[in-house]
């Protein structure tokens, strides 16, 4: 993993005032296709902003899930702060 630009915590922090504002809406997922918001949420820089990806954030107390194509799986490995599965 490349070392991320802030400590997971400050990504956890980050998705508890996302999922405050979800549940004030009273959304049950949010889906996030561009790409500085997916880095916001997950640390992912990858070069593949031209292709179609996604972060999916669920209300429920769970981690983001990537959606992307598998050639940019990879890139989401190595700068994202979530576990690979």
């Amino acid at each position: 993993m490349i070392p991320l630009p802030f400590h997971p915590d400050e990504y956890r922090s980050r998705l508890s005032a996302i999922r405050a504002e979800m549940a004030r809406r009273n959304l049950d997922l949010l889906i996030v296709n561009d790409v500085a918001n997916q880095h916001y949420i997950t640390g992912y820089d990858g070069w593949s902003f031209y292709t179609p990806q996604m972060v999916l954030v669920p209300l429920a107390d769970e981690e983001p899930v990537w959606i992307g194509r598998a050639m940019d799986a990879a890139g989401g490995l190595l700068t994202a702060w979530m576990k690979p599965e």
